[in-house]
């Protein structure tokens, strides 16, 4: 049975995952070469996802998918994923996937979403642009190698090209550029013209990190979290974690809060990870919102106060979290009763 089907709805081209998991190395490659093939077949620039049966997936394929969406951008292509399951979405998360992509509950919400979305401009570079960056680069200028491994990543300006994409990336890095470095960190994670090798991510993403790269400090972080190429260490992974939380990083704040409420490599404290589930509430991450809006209702670190926790997951419910959306109902439902 082939992997993946697709048909053409209301002019999006929707390609569906007809397994239940992807981890075989061979079935991972041409799952994404099919993908890619794919892109020419969405006339109306709009490509959709469905997850419905997929529940696990290796992360070669997460890699898969961001060459995909490299694909879309270069060729101006809007993407978009559903039906992606709660543990797959909390790898995506997790891994900042997230952040690439746009999920949608499932193919109909995708769908009017489509609809109603505005054209996607993507920015223009045009030939001076270019040989600026080029001449500059040549010359070993870091900040135009990464400019220029940009357009061949995006397509800007120039053929979409990986190859010659990475090769500049390598130039910057090779020079210590932070961004350069992260994107490495990224390219080795998940095999992304390169073999994979998560010992060599972590190379890259902690040079970034040492230079105050924010998204490779919570990179690190996952690494020691997760024995990632490194012995799982719960207190080197907080200690990074805090180095992007003191930035103002949202995931770092929440998994440093996380860190103190479980006694995870810090001394539990529940007022220290209150006083971190805040911070990212307060810029609007919407799982600190649910969890200092538990504090609140139930008066754990803080005096009990049912307005306040409302108020939080009211935030939580208006980004589309299920969880605040079940508790403001389920407080619904037990007010009409009493």
């Amino acid at each position: 049975m082939d992997p993946i089907r697709f048909e053409i709805r209301d002019d999006v081209l929707i390609v569906t995952f007809a397994v239940s998991e992807i981890i075989d190395e061979v079935t991972i490659r041409d799952i994404g070469a099919q993908l890619i093939d794919m892109t020419a077949k969405a006339q109306d620039k709009k490509m959709l996802l469905n997850f419905r049966d997929l529940s696990f997936m290796t992360s070669a394929m997460l890699g898969q998918l961001a060459i995909l969406n490299k694909k879309c951008k270069s060729e101006q292509i809007s993407l978009s994923m559903s039906n992606v399951g709660p543990k797959l979405r909390e790898v995506f998360k997790l891994m900042r996937l997230d952040k690439l992509f746009v999920i949608h509950d499932d193919e109909a919400d995708a769908l009017r979403a489509f609809k109603s979305a505005a054209p996607d401009d993507q920015p223009v570079m045009d030939k001076d642009g270019i040989d600026a960056y080029r001449s500059a680069a040549e010359k070993g200028e870091s900040e135009s190698q990464y400019k220029l491994a940009q357009c061949y990543d995006e397509g800007r300006g120039v053929p979409h090209d990986l190859a010659v994409a990475m090769d500049w990336y390598q130039k910057a890095a090779d020079q210590n550029h932070a961004d350069a470095q992260y994107v490495m960190g990224m390219s080795y994670a998940y095999g992304i013209h390169v073999p994979q090798d998560f010992g060599e991510a972590l190379n890259w993403y902690r040079k970034a990190a040492e230079q105050g790269h924010l998204d490779a400090q919570y990179a690190v972080g996952i690494s020691y979290s997760h024995g990632l190429a490194v012995p799982q260490d719960f207190s080197a992974a907080a200690d990074w974690y805090r180095r992007a939380a003191e930035k103002g990083d949202t995931d770092a704040q929440t998994h440093l809060a996380e860190s103190y409420l479980q006694g995870s490599g810090v001394a539990a404290d529940t007022t220290e990870a209150i006083n971190w589930y805040r911070k990212a509430a307060e810029q609007g991450h919407p799982e600190a919102q649910v969890s200092l809006a538990w504090f609140y209702w139930n008066g754990e670190g803080v005096s009990e106060d049912h307005d306040e926790a409302i108020k939080w997951y009211r935030k939580a419910a208006e980004q589309g979290n299920k969880t605040a959306i079940e508790t403001l109902e389920e407080i619904g439902r037990k007010s009409k009763s009493n």
